[in-house]
């Protein structure tokens, strides 16, 4: 499948997510090393158990609620913060793997990361796939 290139666990935010690479990199890649990269997986990660951890206040308070009430119409008109961190963590990697084409997945939580992410990308012509399970559309 690949290789853990970063993890990105967002104290902040609480979004978690995985950005594999095909290939190997070392430890202290050079620009050569990131351009010959062809292809990227960016997994976002879903919600924290609630009660279990630091972030679950963050996924479930702070994310799935406000974005739940969205849904059903009577939530906040501004994402939240997770879902902006999200894109940007997209956008970074796309700034570091020049030559990449991403595919994107997520699951719950991490499918609402996953649509925000790709739906804000500076770069939607470099998304090869984006595989979004069980979350709802976020209407944002």
């Amino acid at each position: 499948m690949g290789y853990v290139a970063d993890v990105v666990a967002d104290k902040k935010t609480g979004e978690q997510a995985y950005i594999i690479t095909p290939e190997k990199l070392p430890k202290k890649p050079t620009s050569s090393d990131l351009n010959s990269v062809a292809n990227v997986t960016v997994l976002y990660r879903g919600s924290t158990t609630p009660g279990n951890g630091d972030d679950w206040v963050k996924d479930w308070i702070k994310t799935d609620l406000p974005v739940g009430n969205q849904v059903i119409g009577g939530g906040q008109k501004m994402p939240p913060a997770q879902l902006k961190s999200a894109a940007q963590t997209l956008d970074s990697a796309m700034s570091r793997y020049k030559n990449a084409m991403f595919d994107v997945y997520g699951h719950s939580l991490g499918s609402m990361n996953g649509q925000y992410a790709v739906s804000y990308t500076k770069y939607p012509d470099r998304i090869h796939a984006a595989y979004l399970y069980e979350g709802p559309n976020i209407h944002y």
